[in-house]
């Protein structure tokens, strides 16, 4: 949940996230860049970036305002 509880972000196995209305419930976006299922997902106190970890070994950084990734970072060797 961003702060201000408009806004609902989640992780799913088909590598993507999700940016939820909280209130309606409608999808607002989805976040594509993940190669393989995308198991954590956490956002900063200001609710303007997202910090993603996948399957495919790799941390993602996103923009939650622009909704595209800001950056990436790879490296680890095992999930």
């Amino acid at each position: 949940l961003l702060p201000g509880g408009e806004l609902v972000v989640s992780a799913a196995m088909d590598n993507r996230l999700r940016l939820w209305d909280a209130r309606s419930g409608a999808l607002e976006a989805e976040l594509t860049g993940h190669t393989s299922a995308v198991s954590d997902v956490a956002v900063d106190a200001a609710g303007k970036t997202a910090v993603s970890g996948s399957m495919d070994m790799s941390v993602r950084i996103w923009d939650l305002d622009a909704q595209a990734e800001a950056g990436k970072l790879l490296g680890h060797t095992s999930v």
